[in-house]
């Protein structure tokens, strides 16, 4: 069993979005300025490989390259969007995998970071619980999360859609989940600073290391 939204950005709603948000340098600028207030408590080189989940066309995981110096794997379950990051040359395409944040497969603690960008939102309450100690499971020491904030739980329709779109705090709800992480650090892209969508990001460490 996949996840309930999974098929909705496997198919044709995905694959309008990835050819409506077409990666732009200011874009991705804007996105490594975000991402290296993320990692600037990563010592150097500590970071070697990095799996990115719901990598769409690939904004983020170009932004995060300029950031770190590390082996990028792209989860993708949108055929045009996957092509598109090999395409451009973002991965390989034997490191574009096509997946679903719930079932993800790579054995564990195969990353030092797993991350999502806008992704979180986008998986129905049912399986968050799922994808988020899946996030955990493959990362061997941290996992960064940066997505729209709620105090409370809310729905959004989302483009006409319903039940494709959700608020929370990501961050406590992660932590509830995965006990054997600590919140490193924490944050807020305020768009009119970076140019991204008003979202509030965390890094966690998984202790006892």
């Amino acid at each position: 069993m996949g996840s309930k939204n999974v098929g909705f950005w496997a198919g044709e709603f995905g694959t309008a979005y990835a050819e409506r948000n077409a990666s732009s340098e200011a874009a991705v600028a804007a996105g490594a300025r975000v991402w290296a207030s993320v990692l600037a408590r990563v010592p150097v080189g500590e970071i070697q490989r990095v799996l990115e989940v719901g990598s769409n066309v690939g904004i983020t995981a170009r932004a995060v390259q300029r950031v770190l110096d590390a082996e990028l794997w792209s989860v993708e379950p949108n055929d045009t969007a996957r092509g598109i990051l090999v395409r451009d040359g973002v991965v390989p395409a034997e490191r574009a995998v096509d997946g679903d944040i719930v079932a993800l497969d790579f054995p564990d603690r195969s990353f030092d970071l797993a991350l999502v960008s806008g992704v979180l939102i986008h998986v129905d309450p049912d399986d968050l619980f799922a994808a988020c100690a899946e996030l955990a499971r493959v990362s061997s020491r941290y996992v960064a999360l940066l997505e729209y904030f709620s105090v409370r739980p809310e729905e959004v329709t989302y483009r006409g859609h319903e039940g494709k779109l959700f608020k929370r705090d990501f961050g406590s709800y992660f932590l509830d989940v995965n006990k054997d992480f600590e919140c490193l650090d924490y944050g807020f892209a305020w768009k009119p600073h970076t140019g991204m969508d008003n979202s509030t990001w965390w890094l966690f460490r998984r202790t006892g290391e």
